[in-house]
């Protein structure tokens, strides 16, 4: 089994690069944000955005069911 996993060793080094560049904060900017499904009442659910589009917020109100 040890046999088994040192052969793959360098085979996993390979997968991954090391000296590959990355992007410093790439920019994301959310556009619309909307809900659907069945799983809340209508008007229960409401979503805001950020003024720059970079934060997306969803509101969820609190249904107690009594009987």
């Amino acid at each position: 089994m040890y046999s088994s996993l040192l052969l793959l060793l360098p085979v996993l080094a390979a997968a991954n690069p090391v000296g590959l560049e990355r992007r410093a904060n790439p920019q994301i900017t959310i556009v619309d944000a909307q809900t659907s499904g069945t799983g809340c009442p209508q008007g229960t659910v409401s979503t805001s955005l950020s003024l720059d589009g970079t934060v997306s917020r969803i509101y969820l109100q609190l249904q107690i069911a009594s009987y």
